[in-house]
């Protein structure tokens, strides 16, 4: 409890601790910032009458409002745990993941790659059979949140278009069978997509997507070894459940290459990036711009503060 409450004084700039953001001058400062808590500010005044009334009234209205109170306290330590400091954690992972982002691409060890590709099933399809590769040797990848080992088999739930497109000209490849056909696994480091309209400023179908994903500069490649053809239970849409297997040791990643279906090529080979690399030499100075709401603002400058 004691370190619940030391937190919550510290995340609104009250504690001994703080990071030396003033959330309360804030408030004072910008009063309109105060308008989502209108409501449950207006309820818990109500509440809080009203249990004074009650607890005026008799005895027994008195020990349910003891209990009240300490059911509350017991709650506040789970409260802040998830809704506050978890939370602050969850923000500060993803700002060093960041960092290490923009650092590692700064180095020449990561790679960023932007891509347009379609959610449009008939789309995906047309683009597919007419899009020729510019290194036929290249290997369709899919990108993976963590790595796999060798030998580890591993289930992959597939539904979007891409996914499923890139399946299809593996079995194509592979004399019709998916069974069997190999593919390259990158590691995604970062992965962000969005409507393309949201950048453009234009209206489309709404099925238009524009990918922004930072890889590593190795893959390893893998084996399907199962695979499930279904529907989605709601829309119908197929899906596929294919288990892939890793083989060998990773090897280097040389140019990519993005199909306009919404996937990755890789060459094989010495990656194109191996000479820009130096690990003695540091990525300069990062800023990243972080956005969290005023009551996060201490928590996470403290927690970026001591990872240093």
């Amino acid at each position: 409890w004691r370190r619940a409450t030391g937190y919550a004084l510290d995340a609104l700039g009250l504690g001994t601790n703080s990071a030396g953001v003033d959330v309360l001058g804030a408030f004072i400062e910008r009063p309109a910032m105060l308008a989502p808590l209108a409501a449950p500010t207006v309820a818990f005044a109500f509440a809080s009458a009203l249990m004074a009334t009650s607890a005026s009234a008799s005895a027994a209205a008195s020990a349910v409002d003891v209990a009240t109170l300490a059911l509350a306290a017991v709650l506040f330590c789970p409260i802040v745990e998830t809704l506050w400091m978890s939370r602050d954690d969850v923000i500060v992972r993803n700002v060093i993941q960041g960092i290490e982002c923009a650092s590692g691409i700064e180095r020449g060890t990561l790679r960023r790659v932007r891509f347009n590709f379609t959610a449009d099933v008939d789309a995906t399809r047309a683009a597919a059979n007419s899009f020729v590769a510019q290194d036929s040797a290249a290997t369709p990848c899919f990108t993976l949140k963590r790595p796999i080992a060798r030998g580890e088999v591993r289930r992959l739930n597939l539904w979007e278009p891409r996914w499923l497109s890139l399946m299809d000209s593996l079995a194509e490849a592979n004399g019709g069978a998916l069974e069997g056909a190999e593919l390259g696994c990158l590691l995604g480091r970062s992965r962000h997509y969005c409507r393309k309209s949201w950048l453009d400023e234009v209206g489309d179908d709404g099925n238009e997507r524009m990918g922004t994903v930072v890889v590593e500069n190795k893959m390893r490649r893998v084996r399907v070894v199962n695979f499930s053809e279904g529907r989605r239970p709601t829309t119908g849409a197929r899906k596929l459940e294919v288990w892939i297997e890793g083989l060998d040791d990773e090897i280097d990643v040389g140019a990519l290459e993005s199909h306009p279906a919404g996937y990755l090529l890789a060459g094989v080979g010495e990656s194109c990036d191996d000479a820009d690399v130096d690990d003695d030499v540091s990525a300069g100075e990062i800023r990243c711009v972080c956005v969290v709401g005023l009551a996060h603002a201490n928590g996470v400058v403290k927690r970026l503060s001591a990872s240093e």
